[in-house]
């Protein structure tokens, strides 16, 4: 009987040391777990943050090309008014010669 008693108390001190231990590697994890979560929503943070940046600038870019293109428009545009505008004269003085 003695024997049953302390095969039942070991089992039951195993059974606790057990418990313990698999509730020690929980926590563990847990805690790893939770240390990884947060370092995966600063590295989004991070990286929308520069996003953002990156869409400021090539927004920015854009900006400053379609400028220069209507600037480059612009410029075309009054250059080909010149010409025409030499063509005619041309025309006229070549029509008052005749």
């Amino acid at each position: 009987m003695n024997l049953f008693i302390t095969g039942v108390f070991a089992a039951v001190i195993g059974l606790v040391i057990g418990y313990v231990g698999t509730a020690l590697k929980m926590k563990a994890s847990k805690e790893a777990a939770e240390l990884t979560l947060l370092n995966a929503e600063q590295e989004a943070t991070n990286l929308r943050g520069q996003a953002e940046r990156e869409a400021d600038l090539i927004l920015k870019e854009a900006k400053h090309e379609s400028s220069s293109l209507k600037k480059e428009a612009l410029l075309e545009a009054k250059e080909e008014a010149r010409n025409i505008v030499k063509r005619s004269m041309l025309s006229l003085s070549q029509n008052d010669k005749n």
